[in-house]
């Protein structure tokens, strides 16, 4: 993938950060151990959200559902892209193999960061038609079923190829400041375009969804609020006609952003066999401190 992270980090010296020993023991266990059901989403959580210049930013690449998941530990060979960006600086991670929490870093810069994770291509094989059903519909997109049979595939043991986008949003040393270009170029992504003070603390977060670098009007969105408790409730959003989203986001609470492309893909191009492919973008943000 030729993105614009990927090419900016080809410019600029490889930034190896070494991380926390973990026992190896770990290695063996699959980075995505918890995601059998590809229905669930991946996204990048933080552990400490108000991080203050100097500090350690500890990071954890999450998967789950409804916002609630399980930490995994870091495979190089699971991971296309893992990098950090912060003002006019971008360095790629390299994390030890088997970490958990995945990410450990201390910023060289205050200001706004930005975390990029792009997975490799993983796969799940539908035994029966219903589970396949069942994803298509949660994801808006029951139409699929139609094709699926009017492109003669089977009903039991077909593939599908999938692949994560995930990104995250903080500020070190700073509660507001100002936002960096995070296009990225990734095949599917949410771009955060501004962060503009609201009532009571509040803040209004506007975003821009992307596939294959064109906007994407009237997409459903899912959005998961978190709050102290760590309870977690779902709504639907669509992008307008600029394929942008407006979120208001309180103070303590932590918000994901979740949209999925799922796409014929031909079986002869893909070395598993694979009769589709879906594309998921996450964009996370931690508790928002007021100005």
């Amino acid at each position: 993938m030729a993105s614009k992270i990927t090419s900016i980090i080809d410019r600029l010296p490889r930034s190896c950060l070494s991380l926390s020993r973990m026992s190896m023991m770990a290695v063996g266990i699959s980075f995505f151990a918890t995601a059998s059901c590809n229905a669930h989403e991946l996204w990048i959580e933080p552990q400490n959200t108000k991080i203050e210049a100097g500090e350690q930013v500890i990071t954890d690449i999450i998967v789950g559902q409804n916002f609630i998941g399980n930490a995994q530990i870091y495979l190089p060979s699971r991971t296309e892209l893992l990098a950090i960006s912060q003002k006019n600086s971008v360095a790629e991670l390299s994390p030890r193999p088997g970490s958990r929490p995945a990410i450990r870093f201390v910023p060289e810069q205050d200001g706004h960061l930005m975390i990029y994770f792009q997975s490799a291509d993983e796969y799940v094989t539908y035994q029966n038609f219903d589970k396949f059903a069942a994803f298509i519909t949660e994801k808006h997109a029951p139409e699929l079923a139609a094709l699926h049979r009017k492109r003669g595939l089977p009903d039991i043991d077909f593939k599908e190829r999938y692949k994560r986008f995930a990104k995250s949003s903080m500020f070190i040393g700073a509660p507001i400041a100002p936002i960096l270009d995070n296009d990225t170029q990734m095949a599917l992504e949410f771009i955060l375009l501004e962060i503009q003070p609201a009532d009571d603390g509040q803040q209004q977060m506007r975003f821009k969804l992307t596939y294959q670098n064109d906007a994407v009007p009237n997409a459903p969105i899912s959005l998961f609020i978190r709050d102290q408790n760590s309870d977690a409730v779902k709504q639907q959003m669509r992008t307008d006609n600029l394929g942008e989203v407006t979120i208001t986001a309180h103070p303590a609470y932590a918000y994901l952003l979740d949209y999925v492309v799922i796409r014929e893909l031909d079986p002869a191009s893909d070395p598993a066999g694979a009769v589709w492919e879906s594309l998921w973008a996450s964009f996370s943000v931690g508790s928002i401190t007021s100005p």
